[in-house]
Order: C-alpha cells, then structure tokens, then sequence
C-alpha cells in the first residue's frame, strides 16, 4: 500500500507570492488614484475658460499628481514661449520668471530624439545642446544629486503641450521629483494623458480669451463710432472756422493718445502749407511756420492713394505742422484733408515727448485720425462756404468793401452804441466828382477800376476800427468810431488828396 502525502509548497514561494500580490494591489492602487486624480483634473480644467486660472490649475497638479518639485507651464504665442504659472522652488524666483519669454526654436532644440521617452523628454545638465541663453529660459533649477540611477543635478523633464496638428502650443517643465527618482514608463505614460489633457484645456481657454478680446475690440469701436456719430453732429453743426478747430483737437483728443496736432489749409500760390491751428498739450501756439508742399512725405500723402500715412520723425526733412516736430521727432500720423477728391489742407497728430514718443501709432490709430479727417474736412468746407456767403451778403463785389445794405445796419448798432455810452463817432459822406464823364468817355471798364481804386484809397486811409462801404453808384461812406470832428477832417482830406491822383485813363 502506498501512502501519498499531502503536497505542501514551500514556505519561501508563498511568502514570494503574497509580496507579489501586495506589491501588485500597491501598484493598481497608484494606477487607480492617479486616473482618479486625472479624471478631477479633467473635470476642474472643463469647467473653467479663463487662461490664467488653467495654467495655474495645470501647473499644481502636475507637481501634486506627479511629485515634481518644480513645475513651469508656458504658453506659445508666435515665434515665443512664456512663462504663464511657475509652482516650487522659490516663490520670489517663480513671480520673477512669470511673463518671461523663450524662444520656440531653442525648445525645439533641446528636445532631441535622444532624451525623448514616449511623449517627454528627460534632458540632462551636462547636455551639449544647452546654451546660456537656453539655461536662462528653459533650465529647471539644480537640486542636490541624488542616489546612482536616480534624478541628477540639473536635470529637465520637458513635457510638449501639441494641438490638434501636433504643432508645439505649450511647454511643461519638470524638476526635482520629490522621491530623486527618474520617472518610469509608467509615469511618463500618465504625462502623456495629463498633457493632452492640458493642451486641450489651454486651447480652450486661449480661444475663450481671444474671443473676449474681439468682443472688448469690437465694443470699444463700437462705442469709438457713437463717439464719432455723437461728436461728427456737433462738429458739422459748427460753423465758425476757430470753433471747428478746436471740436477737431477736443475729439482727437477723446479718441487717442498723441501730445500735440496741427492743421494746415494749402496756399498753392506760395507753394506751402500754412498752420491754421497748433496745439501742444491742450495749450494753443503760434502758427507761423510753413511746411513746403514738395516735402516728399507730404507730396506723396496729397498725391497718392492713402488718405493718411504713419511716420517717423527722421522722414521729415523739414519742420512740421505739428510744433517741436523736427527730424528727432517721435511717431506723427498725417491726413489729407479734401473736399471733391482735391486736397485743401492737412491735418497731423505727434507723439514726440517722452514717454509718449515710444509707442508707435498703429493701423487703426491711423484708421481714427482719417475719419476725424474726413469729417474735418466737410466741416471746414462748410465754414468756408458760410464766411463766404456772408461775405457775399455784406460786402460790394465790385470795390471788396462792405455794401449799402450792411452799412445801414451797422450805423443803426453804431447809434445805439454811441447813445449808450456816450461816445462820438463821425461819419464820412464821399461823392466823385464827373465819373459819368470817365464811364462815358474811357469806357464802363475802366470806371470800375477807377472805383476799385478808390476802395483801396479808403483802406489804406482808415484804421483797423473804421467802416467802410459803397454807398452805390460813385458814392462811399465811412464810419469813424470815437472820432472828433477835427481828425475826422484830416482823413477827409487825406482821401480827397489822394483820390485826385487817380489817373482814370
């Protein structure tokens, strides 16, 4: 009979089984937290649009998930890297390297095939491929070394942040892991998910904040145009050419920042522009220097198809519109104020004080000086037009000087101011003596010069706060304010002497 013993394995293989089994449930554990950590993580960054709070949310985790001392997360915008949340090491140093920027190429340069392991790159100190420059913006900072096989002293762990076409749109950089160890296949493996995760999460916001600043943009034009609609019916409703000016200065001045504008109105005859308002600071100035209109900018701006250009100082080879605007003067934007496609005058807005003088104007600066252009332009027209009309209405066609019509409401103004404050004034009463014979013997033509002869005579003979008119036919007037009798015969004769020289022909 044979007597069969129970088997029994040995004591050493089940204690090796169950450190297995424990050391597998410890490993599943990690697995298990850490996919409960990213599913929180998933839903913290899904909830949340605005860019700032992302990079913040993606720089605490990744340090608090994966144990890393360090982490910086940056974001791309162009050609650069920046810095946009910083957690460990040093705080001071973390708000210092915030909003730092790194070129897009020397990340690409430093992550080689050779440190990568499965989506990250695992950099060492002493790799050849670091530069300063690249140390400077990229670099986590040193830790002490650690034991053989483990993190070593400057090592970088680069995780890329790609979008949808796998181009670089983001950067986390790694450092000190709280345990000294490199990470496994395991971790990198989690990065992997962690930074799709992220890169989604960032996209997202970036798209949020851009579409915030278009609308910020579009509101702001928005309210810009109502400003403009709002200031253009005060503007066109204007109709004293000092008063366009400074409607003109006041809404520039609501629109943009600038230090000092001018307008000019063409003088062909002369060949120039000729200041018709400076202002520096809000205060007026002289207008007295003239800009020649063979300046090549200037040329070029009233005969070209742009209707506004943006310059620098250094292109203007003359001294400007604006005052102080020289060739050292700082960015200037000059518009071409016309009326029936034909330039009359030009209107230019300086920056040429610091610190002011270091922002360059942009497209639509230049865009805001047009459109007050444009509206300047009709509104000066329009006071052109009205002085003139009332010029036509008040003054003889023939001599230049005032007509009947607006003599007889003047001297009625003349009374009632001489009555109230008991002034004198005189007035002249002038008749020319045989100027039938002159139209019938010379001729018409040349009776009319003989009386536009005697308009000059009149004003060469009279002060500044005399009247003269055409009284009609061959018969002037004059009004003498504050004048005696005495002074009033002097100019009397003074004319009649002269008017005697006239030589009819």
């Amino acid at each position: 009979m044979t007597i069969t013993r129970p088997y029994r394995r040995p004591p050493f293989r089940v204690r090796d089984e169950v450190v297995q089994l424990s050391a597998d449930r410890h490993v599943e554990g990690g697995e298990v937290e850490l996919l409960h950590a990213l599913l929180r993580l998933t839903n913290q960054l899904q909830s949340n649009l605005d860019l700032d709070a992302v990079v913040r949310v993606v720089a605490t985790a990744v340090s608090e998930t994966f144990g890393f001392g360090e982490a910086v997360v940056y974001v791309r915008e162009g050609d650069l890297l920046w810095v946009r949340a910083a957690t460990g090491g040093d705080g001071t140093q973390n708000q210092c390297i915030v909003g730092s920027p790194c070129e897009v190429a020397s990340a690409e340069r430093i992550m080689m095939e050779t440190y990568r392991v499965g989506d990250v790159y695992l950099v060492p100190a002493d790799a050849p491929q670091w530069t300063e420059d690249m140390r400077r913006c990229l670099a986590a900072h040193p830790v002490l070394p650690v034991a053989p096989g483990g993190w070593r002293y400057g090592d970088t762990l680069f995780v890329p942040l790609r979008d949808q076409r796998r181009r670089l749109a983001g950067l986390l950089r790694l450092g000190a892991p709280v345990h000294g160890n490199r990470p496994g296949l395991d971790v990198v493996a989690s990065l992997g998910v962690f930074a799709a995760h992220a890169a989604v999460a960032i996209a997202n916001a970036r798209e949020h904040e851009q579409l915030q600043q278009v609308t910020r943009e579009l509101e702001k034009q928005l309210e810009v145009r109502r400003e403009l609609l709002e200031a253009s019916r005060t503007l066109l409703g204007t109709l004293d050419e000092a008063m366009v000016f400074g409607r003109i200065s006041h809404m520039l001045d609501s629109l943009l920042d600038f230090d000092a504008m001018g307008i000019g109105l063409i003088d062909r005859a002369q060949g120039v522009i000729r200041p018709a308002y400076l202002a520096e600071e809000g205060v007026l100035l002289d207008t007295g220097a003239t800009l020649p209109l063979d300046e090549p900018v200037i040329a070029a701006l009233l005969h070209g198809d742009e209707p506004a250009v943006i310059v620098e100082g250094a292109q203007l080879s003359h001294k400007t519109l604006v005052p102080g605007t020289t060739e050292t003067a700082g960015p200037t934007i000059l518009a071409s104020l016309a009326a029936g496609g034909e330039p009359f005058g030009l209107l230019a807005v300086a920056r040429h004080e610091e610190p002011l003088r270091r922002r360059p104007f942009g497209p639509y600066e230049a865009e805001l000086v047009q459109l007050v252009a444009n509206m300047a332009a009709i509104a000066l027209q329009n006071a052109r037009s009205y002085k003139e009309i009332l010029h036509l209405a008040s003054s003889d066609e023939l001599t230049g000087i005032h007509n009947y019509r607006h003599f007889r409401e003047t001297l009625t103004m003349e009374v009632r101011r001489a009555d109230r404050y008991a002034e004198a004034f005189c007035l002249l009463m002038m008749d020319l003596d045989h100027f039938k014979a002159v139209n019938d013997t010379v001729g018409h033509q040349q009776g009319d010069e003989v009386l536009r002869a005697v308009g000059g005579i009149l004003r060469q003979c009279s002060r500044e706060s005399d009247y003269l008119a055409r009284y009609g036919g061959e018969e002037f007037v004059m009004i003498l304010p504050r004048t005696g009798l005495a002074e009033a015969r002097t100019v009397a004769e003074r004319i009649r002497s002269r008017v005697r020289e006239i030589d009819p022909g």
